[in-house]
């Protein structure tokens, strides 16, 4: 028997506690390392991400990185470029969201090595669902010098994935080639083992080409490989064209649906309602070409139409399909031709149009794109206390997505009951409106919608059926409801003793709309003449339309007094809580008539009391007057005897006045005398004057001078004429009597002479 030193088995014991050790620490490393690799793949699938405006460009950058991506709101790419991606990037493996929002204005730019373009650039086993493209699109390829490059605006090739209720609504898409072999898609590139259902896609596609390599070129999908697509829709058109005239082109495939189609794909229920315009491409109505050693079986591509009745359903090795009735051409893809069943297949879900589209504006729409929210004006503010979606008997906050056609959805608006002034009315709704409605800012018409409200519970409910119609982002606006309420004064005979105003202005029209928001409002009840406001009576629109009048109906606690000449309205509180009317009542026991005892329309043209013509009958006016207008006109040659009346309004007076101080005389323009007189009625009824006050209108004949004048003349006219004839026959008598003395004496001259030389 051999002993080991104890020298060698110190050796042997170190050998071995070194071998534990080591044991040990590579233990310990590798449940590090497991640690960190298990949390590296627990990282990676939990990394989801929440897209909105602010992280948009980050996300889709690089999608592969994210294990699922969900939209939160509508984007906008504007000024975003995503780059292509080449085929030995990562794809995108998890679920991408759209919850019904848009992504909108791509832009896509080739880099060197770049294959794959699309808003996913490549995916594997992924899922695409309830996402809509919109807005403007633009590709640059110039950068890339690939020679196949798969491009679509959801995807650019994909594998294992499923894509369903999407929406592509472009303005137009623009692809120049110099260089590259393509397979070009709406949708998608390149697809190998996907799934399409219920999708819609409208825009143009326009290709430019420089040379003739292979171009697969689809409504829908470039290149597409043992994959189902059913239940799509293509509205556009697609052109083809090339700016090398002597370039001879014979790789260029187009179809509505698909540029080309291989192995065990399944092509059903679809619709194709676009034209396909091309000098050189080979086209079809629904695949531009079947792989001719790995067609697609018969009975697999069924039940779809298009409506360019100049082409065949396949453009190359597709002879074996014939256009039978459930593979032909159509004249329009209408909703009665949409909608009826049995134009597809009826061995699966199938086609079903009410299920999966509706119409919007005449177009095509998905259903599940039904988004919902709501808004109101400010001012509401005072009325809501809070707003609620109604989806079956449940209630629901925020935003509703993923609606289905024909869903009954509802929003319920509970209203306050206390108005801004703090006047509580319990049943507010009954005083309010829903006017106008506005969805995506556009006036609806509100016989679509069922409008009801619940006294109750105080609250509003707006219910309609989700659609394409009603869609979007709700507005309301609330109105105080109308009522016709009267405001009348009550009549004495044919005076209309005062009127009524509300607010301060005037009432032209005595039927008058109130509303709840008329608490800011007043009537008053305004006397006209010696007429004074005595109290406010109530009637109320029964059931038989009559006013019936009311009593008790006072309510001084709001103010409401019957006895106030001015009162306020507070409609919706009692006694102003429905259908009323307010007749104004005024008394006549603050007048007094005025009449004239010697009234003589011969001597006097006109008298006017306070404005009013006097026509032999008493004129009432207010007995607290102390300057009430008298305008008397007198008849030419005629005067108003003021000495006199000032006289006996002494009397009435009970004090001495002048005339100066009650009259003032002036002639119109028909030389007539005119007088105006102040009087002082208060003055004249403390005085004794109860009822009633006559005046006398004293007048006299005008006195300017004229009579006497005449008198004078008639008297002296035969005075002169007398003494004027007495005088002329003086002065004959003298003449002929001095001429009789002169013939005497003459003769005695001549006499004398003659004696006197005889």
């Amino acid at each position: 028997m051999k002993y080991i030193s104890e020298e060698k088995l110190k050796t042997v014991s170190k050998s071995i506690w070194s071998f534990l050790l080591a044991g040990m620490l590579l233990l310990v490393g590798f449940a590090v390392a497991g640690e960190h690799f298990y949390s590296s793949l627990a990282d990676m699938a939990g990394n989801s991400v929440q897209v909105n405006q602010a992280n948009a460009e980050t996300v889709f950058s690089d999608p592969s990185q994210y294990s699922s991506i969900t939209l939160t709101d509508d984007i906008d790419m504007s000024g975003i470029t995503l780059e292509g991606k080449p085929n030995s990037s990562s794809n995108f493996t998890g679920v991408l969201e759209g919850n019904g929002f848009s992504i909108s204005n791509l832009s896509f730019e080739g880099v060197d090595g770049s294959n794959n373009f699309g808003l996913i650039p490549a995916a594997n086993g992924a899922t695409i669902q309830n996402l809509r493209i919109s807005g403007s699109v633009s590709f640059n390829f110039s950068q890339t010098d690939n020679s196949i490059v798969n491009v679509g605006l959801l995807l650019g090739r994909a594998r294992g994935t499923t894509i369903s209720n999407c929406e592509i609504d472009v303005d137009g898409v623009q692809l120049d080639f110099a260089y590259n072999s393509a397979n070009v898609g709406l949708l998608a590139g390149n697809v190998e083992s996907c799934q399409f259902y219920d999708i819609v896609t409208k825009s143009d596609l326009t290709l430019s080409l420089s040379t003739d390599t292979q171009y697969n070129v689809g409504g829908l999908v470039g290149a597409f490989s043992s994959s189902e697509i059913r239940r799509v829709l293509f509205f556009g058109e697609i052109t083809i064209n090339s700016s090398a005239s002597e370039q001879s082109f014979d790789s260029v495939f187009a179809g509505g649906l698909l540029g080309f189609a291989q192995g065990d794909s399944q092509i059903r229920d679809n619709g194709v309602s676009a034209t396909l315009t091309s000098e050189f491409a080979t086209r079809g109505g629904l695949v531009g070409q079947i792989s001719s050693n790995s067609s697609v079986a018969t009975n697999n591509l069924n039940y779809c139409y298009w409506v360019d009745a100049s082409l065949s359903a396949v453009g190359s090795n597709g002879e074996q399909y014939l256009q039978t009735q459930t593979l032909t051409s159509t004249l329009g893809l209408s909703y009665s031709f949409l909608s009826n069943k049995e134009n597809f297949d009826p061995t699966s879900a199938g086609f079903d149009f009410d299920l999966v589209f509706g119409t919007a504006n005449t177009e095509i729409v998905l259903q599940r794109f039904q988004k919902f929210t709501f808004s109101f004006d400010e001012a509401l503010n005072d009325y809501i206390e809070r707003a609620v979606f109604v989806v079956g008997a449940e209630e629901e906050q925020g935003p509703l997505t993923d609606i289905a056609y024909d869903t009954p959805v509802g929003i319920r608006l509970y209203l306050n009951s206390q108005l801004g002034s703090g006047v509580s009315v319990e049943n507010l709704v009954d005083f309010l409106d829903l006017r106008k409605i506005t969805v995506n800012n556009v006036v609806v018409d509100l016989d679509n919608y069922q409008i009801s409200s619940d006294s109750l519970n105080n609250c509003f409910d707006i219910s309609f059926a989700a659609n394409g119609l009603s869609t979007g982002s709700y507005h309301f606006g609330i109105s105080a409801k109308s009522y016709q309420c009267e405001f009348v004064a009550a009549r004495d005979g044919d005076i209309l003793p005062g009127g009524v105003t509300i607010s301060g202005a005037s009432v032209e029209s005595l039927t008058q709309t109130l509303s709840v928001e008329s608490e800011q409002t007043s009537i008053s009840a305004e006397p006209t003449g010696y007429y004074v406001f005595d109290h406010w009576n109530l009637y109320y629109f029964d059931e038989n339309e009559t006013w019936v009048e009311q009593s008790g109906w006072e309510n001084e606690d709001l103010g409401v007094v019957s006895t106030l000449a001015r009162l306020p309205i507070r409609f919706g509180v009692a006694p102003f809580d429905q259908v009323f009317r307010l007749e104004a009542v005024f008394s006549s026991e603050n007048g007094v008539s005025v009449d004239f005892a010697n009234f003589d329309d011969e001597r006097i043209a006109s008298v006017y009391v306070q404005g009013n013509l006097y026509s032999s009958q008493p004129i009432t006016i207010l007995r607290t007057l102390t300057n009430a207008s008298l305008v008397i006109t007198m008849q030419e040659g005629y005067e108003f005897d003021s000495q006199a009346f000032v006289s006996s309004l002494r009397t009435l007076y009970n004090q001495n006045v002048s005339v100066d101080e009650i009259v003032s005389h002036s002639q119109n323009t028909q030389g007539q005398n005119v007088y105006n007189l102040t009087i002082d009625i208060a003055r004249i009824c403390e005085n004794g004057a109860s009822e009633s006050i006559n005046f006398s209108l004293p007048t006299i004949v005008q006195d300017d001078g004229s009579g006497d004048g005449l008198l004078w003349l008639w008297i002296t006219l035969p005075c002169v004429l007398v003494v004027a004839g007495v005088a002329t026959f003086l002065i004959i008598y003298l003449r002929k009597r001095n001429q009789a003395r002169s013939n005497v004496k003459k003769r005695e001259k001549e006499i004398n002479y003659k004696d006197f030389y005889m």
